[in-house]
């Protein structure tokens, strides 16, 4: 009687070189097309032409001086300051939140205080963008005349996440715009080749889209 058999043969189809080539075509293609369209997405710039400009106290110096500009050459009514606590150098500093500082800064720049307003942040350990954006808009409450659409100055890839979280923490009775910030640390036009610009690119990637999908109020 002959032993079971210990192997078997089996054929299998497999692709070739240039099938596995057409199968890649379509997925580079892809990756390239996120790679062209991805930071322009993310920094959009959208102004609503409406009566108040928000600005991250957390910005450069150099941006700061840009959204002063803006203001100036603007119909702005008033300028408003977000920003949480600050994460370094509140032991040092009379300034405790970016808010503060911020406007500080901005008054050293030459805005004058009663064209501002400084709207400091709750301490949060997530969103706090959207902190941000409700602490602004608890503080329209002192503003003595009515506004119905401001624009938000941010950092770049930041943009398109920081309007979509106002406009949820405003709700649709306000208009909400965002200005991009001149970026100067790489070239947005090809972020990928600076590690500054595929750090901060990829990580605004993944944030908006959490907040876009996953972020619940």
């Amino acid at each position: 009687m002959p032993l079971p058999a210990f192997t078997v043969t089996r054929t299998r189809k497999t692709l070739t070189l240039f099938g596995w080539a057409m199968l890649a075509m379509p997925i580079a293609l892809l990756l390239i097309g996120i790679i062209l369209t991805v930071h322009p997405f993310l920094a959009v710039y959208q102004s609503t032409k409406g009566q108040a400009l928000v600005v991250n106290g957390w910005l450069t110096d150099r941006d700061l001086q840009e959204a002063k500009n803006l203001f100036k050459n603007g119909n702005y009514k008033i300028l408003i300051v977000s920003g949480g606590p600050l994460a370094r150098g509140a032991f040092l500093s009379r300034y405790k939140s970016y808010a503060e500082l911020g406007y500080a800064s901005l008054i050293k720049m030459g805005l004058k205080a009663e064209q501002m307003i400084s709207a400091p942040a709750l301490s949060v350990q997530r969103d706090r963008t959207y902190a941000g954006a409700l602490a602004v808009k608890e503080k329209l409450k002192e503003i003595p005349f009515k506004i119905t659409g401001l624009d938000v100055f941010t950092e770049g890839v930041h943009s398109r996440r920081s309007r979509y979280l106002y406009q949820l923490a405003f709700g649709q009775k306000y208009e909400i715009g965002v200005l991009s910030a001149s970026i100067q640390h790489y070239d947005p036009e090809r972020w990928w080749a600076y590690s500054a610009g595929v750090r901060q690119t990829i990580n605004e990637m993944i944030a908006y889209t959490y907040a876009r999908f996953l972020f619940r109020p």
